[in-house]
């Protein structure tokens, strides 16, 4: 058996004997840590969960120029041969974003969802900034009436694929109604 491997069992005995919970086989992807299974973890203490990570997803609904975005951006970087995004970093929040050509954006490492909503919206306006257009719009496709609603932050709504004028009255009160749950008071 290799050094290494003695070394992780070692730590995780000990870890088991001191009440944390670990994962074996190297990074699991979990959003809790036992942060190492020292004993001031969160986890240990409180016995609770700690969430140490909130990822985000994004379709920018365009297309995307990866070289053009790593060129034009500070703390991007781009290597095509060892993965297809660009990783770009803000300070503020704290948040990592993966940019894909397909116009899909990742952003992880935010330690809240407000955070994670913020981070987004920074890398979004980033890639806009450098010329690439971005919807400024919600496209809601509703079942029934089979109809595409748009949705933009000023109000409007355009209302799209509708057969007759009963689908596009009946569309406009569906949608009414939900987007008066989500109405800032």
């Amino acid at each position: 058996m290799s050094a290494r491997k003695q070394q992780q069992q070692a730590k995780q005995s000990q870890a088991q004997q001191q009440g944390a919970v670990v994962a074996s086989g190297g990074n699991t992807g979990n959003a809790v840590s036992a942060a190492g299974g020292e004993t001031s973890s969160a986890l240990v203490q409180t016995g609770r969960p700690e969430v140490v990570n909130i990822v985000a997803t994004v379709n920018l609904a365009t297309h995307l120029d990866l070289k053009h975005i790593t060129l034009s951006v500070r703390n991007a970087e781009y290597s095509p041969k060892r993965f297809s995004a660009v990783v770009m970093r803000i300070r503020s929040p704290r948040t990592t974003a993966l940019v894909f050509a397909t116009g899909k954006l990742i952003c992880t490492g935010a330690k809240s969802t407000e955070d994670a909503y913020v981070g987004a919206r920074k890398f979004a306006k980033i890639i806009k900034k450098i010329g690439f257009s971005l919807f400024p719009g919600l496209i809601f496709r509703m079942a029934d009436p089979r109809v595409v609603v748009l949705i933009f932050v000023s109000g409007k709504l355009v209302i799209t694929g509708a057969k007759s004028h009963e689908d596009i009255e009946q569309a406009f009160d569906n949608i009414c109604i939900l987007l008066q749950t989500f109405r800032k008071s």
